[in-house]
């Protein structure tokens, strides 16, 4: 039977930081709009503040409608589900805000000691409601690892924005635009130095005729794709024209519970679950068997009943 709380009870509470996997739903207020659904993973992300209160890091990607859909008009549910052990359904319901990169509010929570390579904004959500139900039909999974493939990009973005800042605070502009394969160490400078030490970001420096943002860094991307959601709504107002560079000093582990890590994106198979190639030969196989034990029924048939017209045509007729 499903129950319903007006905040998350003591045994969720305990519970919630387990799982590897929660999804937020969000919508805009338009009739027409395009309703979202976004998994989310990666061991500690997830935050619980207290029993009414729990945020999330939000990593970079390719949408922004949670995003959009919280600032027009806050609404967001989060679901956990059961995946191993007892069956559970969780549903918090609540009321949500963006906090981006560039806020104070970010900075309070995700200083560069925290703060994951990627993370474009934090999401508080004020819970108001909390639903849980049986779960019966949620199938088992065993959970292998994290993928490394997202962290891997975005370090990759980052890398971009570290050397531009790099170049500008040794005046050396021009570096800005060097190749991928001539890094510039960003962790070398005082401005970083201080910062790491303050656990604060550092400013960017203002050099003439240097770009505002790296080439295909990760505020460029910023830029490019998270400015509006699908339905046109305002995405990332803040981090895509702060003056802060968005460093990690450490990273997020991405090791698995069995200390196993799915590694980039290469196909890792829980033990004795069949892969997707194992799955198909199973398959021929089992085609196979059922074309020849229906040759033999075929067969045994005509023997049975004198029916050799039925045999003759399947090509199984004694010489």
């Amino acid at each position: 039977m499903g129950k319903f709380f007006d905040h998350i009870p003591p045994n969720i509470l305990e519970w919630l930081p387990k799982q590897h996997i929660f999804w937020v739903a969000t919508a805009p207020l338009a009739a027409d709009g395009h309703v979202n659904v976004s998994p989310k993973g990666l061991e500690g992300t997830f935050h619980i503040i207290d029993k009414n209160t729990v945020w999330y890091e939000d990593l970079t990607g390719s949408g922004v409608e949670t995003i959009s859909h919280l600032r027009e008009n806050g609404r967001i549910t989060v679901l956990f589900n059961a995946f191993d052990g007892p069956p559970r359904i969780c549903r918090l319901f609540g009321k949500g805000t963006v906090h981006e990169f560039g806020t104070p509010e970010y900075e309070k929570l995700l200083p560069p000691s925290k703060r994951a390579i990627g993370s474009r904004s934090a999401i508080v959500v004020d819970v108001h409601k909390v639903g849980t139900s049986c779960g019966f039909s949620v199938p088992y999974y065993e959970f292998v690892g994290n993928r490394d493939r997202l962290m891997n990009w975005n370090a990759a973005l980052e890398k971009r924005d570290y050397r531009l800042a790099a170049s500008c605070w040794t005046e050396e502009a021009g570096t800005a635009l060097a190749k991928d394969s001539e890094p510039v160490d960003i962790t070398a400078t005082e401005q970083f130095k201080k910062a790491a030490a303050a656990d604060a970001y550092p400013a960017k420096a203002d050099v003439a005729n240097s770009p505002s943002h790296a080439e295909k860094g990760l505020v460029a991307y910023w830029i490019q794709e998270n400015l509006k959601s699908i339905d046109g709504l305002t995405g990332m107002t803040v981090g895509p024209t702060s003056s802060l560079v968005p460093i990690s000093t450490s990273k997020i582990d991405l090791v698995g519970k069995k200390g196993t890590n799915a590694g980039a994106d290469t196909q890792v198979v829980a033990k004795g679950a069949p892969s997707a190639g194992t799955g198909r030969a199973m398959e021929l196989v089992r085609l196979l068997l059922a074309f020849v034990v229906g040759l033999v029924v075929a067969r045994a048939f005509g023997d049975a009943f004198g029916n050799f017209d039925v045999v003759q045509r399947l090509g199984l007729a004694r010489a």
